[in-house]
C-alpha cells in the first residue's frame, strides 16, 4: 500500500496535535502539519509528524513548490 500524505493545519494546536497524533499512528500515513503558532507551542509535537511554521494563505504555494508534499488529504483544524 502507497504512503498516504496528509496535510494538517493548525497541527501544532491542542485539537490538531490530537489529530496528528491519530493519524501518524497508521504506518501508511506520512503527516505533515502547517501552523503559525500563534495560539500553540512546539510542546504539541508528537513523533512522526513533520512540522512545517507558516500560514495557510501560502498553501498553494507549499504545495507547489514542495515537491515531497503532494498530499492526498487535507485536514483544517479549528484555530
Amino acid at each position: 500500500m502507497r504512503n498516504k500524505k496528509i496535510l494538517v493545519t493548525g497541527g501544532a494546536g491542542f485539537v490538531g496535535s490530537h489529530l496528528c497524533k491519530r493519524l501518524a499512528q497508521d504506518p501508511h500515513n506520512e503527516v505533515y502539519s502547517l501552523d503559525n503558532y500563534f495560539t500553540c507551542s512546539e510542546e504539541n509535537h508528537v513523533p512522526n509528524v513533520t512540522y512545517i511554521c507558516g500560514y495557510t494563505i501560502d498553501i498553494s504555494n507549499l504545495i507547489t513548490f514542495k515537491s515531497e508534499m503532494q498530499p492526498r488529504r487535507l485536514y483544517s483544524s479549528p484555530s
